[in-house]
C-alpha cells in the first residue's frame, strides 16, 4: 500500500492531527509505528515547560491506535471511522515534558480484537530508543459512532 497522509488515515482534522508522521514499512497485521516531532506550534505545546505535557502521551498512544485501524480500514476499501478510548491500564510515563524539538517513536501492537473492541500495547520512545511512556489502551469502534455520542 502506497504511503497515505495522515489526514486520510486518521479520522482528525488540523490541529488535532498530533502525529507528525507514520512509517507505512512497519504497518502489519499487528503493528504499526509512528512519530511525533514537538514544535511549539503544536495545541499542547506549553511555552513555560518548553515542550507538550507529558499528560498528551496518551492521546500520542490513541492517534497511533487510530493510524493502524485506519490503514487497516484503507487496506480494506473503506475510509477511517471515529473510535474511542474506553481505558487504559498500567500506563508508565517516565517523563515530564516532551521537549521542544525532540522527535518520538509511538509503536501501538495489537494484542486482541473482536472487531468492534480491541487492545493495544503503546510505546513511546525518545531519539536513543529509551522508553518514555508505555501502556495499554482498549478502544471501541461502532458501526456507528454517532450513536455513542450524546448531541
Amino acid at each position: 500500500m502506497d504511503k497515505l497522509p495522515l489526514e486520510k488515515v486518521l479520522p482528525h482534522r488540523a490541529p488535532m492531527i498530533l502525529l507528525s508522521d507514520y512509517d507505512p514499512d512497519s504497518f502489519s497485521e499487528e503493528e504499526v509505528s509512528a512519530s511525533v516531532t514537538v514544535t511549539d506550534g503544536d495545541v499542547f505545546y506549553d511555552a513555560a515547560l518548553e515542550g507538550v505535557p507529558a499528560s498528551v502521551a496518551l492521546e500520542y498512544m490513541a492517534q497511533t491506535v487510530a493510524c493502524y485501524v485506519g490503514l487497516v480500514q484503507v487496506r480494506n476499501g473503506r475510509d477511517p471511522r471515529i473510535g474511542f478510548v474506553l481505558g487504559s491500564r498500567k500506563i508508565d510515563i517516565t517523563i515530564p515534558v516532551f521537549k521542544k524539538g525532540a522527535r518520538y517513536g509511538i509503536r501501538a501492537r495489537l494484542l486482541f480484537t473482536d472487531d468492534a473492541f480491541a487492545s493495544f500495547e503503546t510505546v513511546i520512545t525518545d531519539a536513543d530508543g529509551g522508553v518514555v511512556a508505555s501502556g495499554i489502551l482498549n478502544a471501541f469502534q461502532p458501526e456507528d459512532p454517532y450513536a455513542h455520542v450524546s448531541p
